[in-house]
């Protein structure tokens, strides 16, 4: 952390956090794609196609927990401001 206020490092973890969410998004919404246009056509693909939606599925409930968490420090953050 740096030597601003207590609330300024909320908010950059809390920025951090959104960005961390966003980069699991766009990780979710590749693998997604990929296995989408994959051509590949058997029961093991069947699985790998399944197991792919799953895994995006919980990247992209991660990165709400992460933007959840993110309001949740920012509200502290500014309680933290209006006590000051």
């Amino acid at each position: 952390m740096s030597s601003s206020s207590p609330a300024a490092d909320l908010v950059a973890i809390a920025d951090r956090a959104r960005s961390q969410a966003d980069e699991l998004r766009t990780i979710s919404a590749q693998i997604a794609v990929v296995s989408a246009t994959t051509r590949w056509q058997s029961a093991a693909a069947a699985a790998f196609r399944d197991r792919v939606r799953s895994t995006a599925q919980a990247l992209r409930a991660a990165a709400n927990g992460l933007d959840d968490a993110a309001d949740v420090v920012e509200r502290h953050a500014a309680r933290l401001e209006v006590g000051r």
